[in-house]
Order: structure tokens, then C-alpha cells, then sequence
């Protein structure tokens, strides 16, 4: 009889110690963390960008090509230093020039970044002369300077060294009236930094005809980035 008791203790035992497992198992301890961050308007001066691959600064001797000064968040960074044609003959007939040493030249560019919030988007670049090529009050009047469509990048496209089809870069004759030159030509593109990229050796200036008179002449190129949705 008395074995019978002991082997009945011993069976509760094990049932009370199964169950005090099985609660603990199911316990569970949490705790949170906060996070936070503020965002503002991104004034950061922008450098000049390899207009090949605009993830990577510039060359350090490229002169032809200088910082703007402008700041963001959507800001033109770099322009073309000048547009420098040499000394020319003479030509009563419409003549076309082209730049001095183009071939040996760096290639032109003009660099835009946009830093804006992202549901913000829309930008064009514009350019005109301010005045005709003018001389000891002689001007060139209706001479224009030729830029070709160039080859766009963006350092967001997966392969920032591939030309972006998001970026139109047109061919423009620049004269007194604005033209687009650069401009997203997509919904939501142009975000980040992008460079349209020209031949220097394709740069070229055209006089009309019945207009050159012998003088040193001088003019400036005025570039302008606006935000603008054009497509």
C-alpha cells in the first residue's frame, strides 16, 4: 500500500513541473525606441562634375568649363568660361567660324542639380546673348552661335556613364531670343545632378552678310535655369 502512494506523488510532480515550462515559453518582454530626423532646403554649393560620369568630380586643369557659385536646391553649377573664336578674316558674304583650338579643347557643359523635395520636379535651362558681338560701338548684328544637341547624363541613372533618354539637350542658335537648351523630358526626371555635354569642336559662330567691320568684339552669353514642367 505504501508503494502505491509513492508512485502516485511522483506522477503529480512531473505534471506541476511540465507545466510551469509551458509558461514560461509564452512570456514575452517589449520595449520601443523613437526615431527622428528633420529635412530642410539643401543650400550646399554643388562642384563641378566629370560630365562623362557625374557621380565623379572633374578633372582639376578643365578652365574651360567654371563653377557658377550658385547654390541649391535647384541651382545651375557650371557654364561654359567663354566662347573664344580668335582672330578671323573678314567676310562681306554670311560666314561660319568655329572655335579656336576646338579640337584640342575640353568639351562644354553645363552641370543642373536638383535637390528639391521629391514630389517637386520640372526644370529648363534657357540661353540667349544679352547683346551682338559689339566693337567700338560696331555690332554684329544678327550674328549667332551654334551649339549641337550634346549628350545628356544624370548621376541617378543606374549607369550614370550612359547617356539619359529622361534628358532632352537641344541644338540651339543662340541670338537675342531665349532658347531651351536643356530640360527633362519625363514626369519626375531631372532629380539629382545632370550635365548636357557638347563638342567643343562643334561650337561655331555665323556672321551675316554685309555686317563685319574690322574690330576686337566682345558679347555675353547668358544662361538661365528655371523651374519649369516643359514636357
Amino acid at each position: 500500500m505504501k508503494k502505491i502512494l509513492a508512485s502516485t506523488v511522483v506522477s503529480v510532480l512531473l505534471v506541476a513541473n511540465l507545466g510551469v515550462n509551458r509558461g514560461y515559453a509564452e512570456m514575452q518582454s517589449d520595449s520601443k525606441t523613437t526615431g527622428h530626423v528633420e529635412l530642410v532646403e539643401n543650400f550646399e554649393f554643388i562642384d563641378p562634375r566629370d560630365p562623362d560620369d557625374p557621380t565623379q568630380p572633374t578633372t582639376p586643369e578643365d578652365d574651360t568649363n567654371l563653377p557658377t557659385g550658385n547654390v541649391g536646391p535647384l541651382s545651375l553649377d557650371v557654364a561654359p568660361k567663354s566662347f573664344d573664336f580668335g582672330e578671323q578674316k573678314m567676310y562681306q558674304t554670311a560666314h561660319t567660324y568655329q572655335g579656336v583650338q576646338a579640337e584640342d579643347s575640353p568639351d562644354q557643359y553645363i552641370q543642373v542639380t536638383d535637390n528639391r523635395d521629391a514630389d517637386v520636379y520640372g526644370w529648363v535651362v534657357t540661353v540667349r546673348q544679352e547683346n551682338y558681338l559689339t566693337s567700338d560701338g560696331n555690332i554684329l548684328e544678327g550674328a549667332s552661335i551654334h551649339i549641337p544637341a550634346g549628350e545628356a547624363r544624370c548621376n541617378l541613372n543606374p549607369i550614370p556613364t550612359e547617356i539619359d533618354p529622361t534628358l532632352t539637350g537641344e541644338s540651339v542658335e543662340i541670338a537675342l531670343e531665349e532658347e531651351k537648351i536643356f530640360y527633362p523630358n519625363v514626369e519626375r526626371a531631372g532629380k539629382g545632378t545632370s550635365i548636357l555635354k557638347w563638342r567643343s569642336s562643334e561650337v561655331a559662330l555665323t556672321i551675316p552678310a554685309k555686317q563685319a567691320k574690322q574690330g576686337n568684339y566682345t558679347n555675353t552669353i547668358l544662361w538661365t535655369l528655371t523651374a519649369d514642367v516643359v514636357y
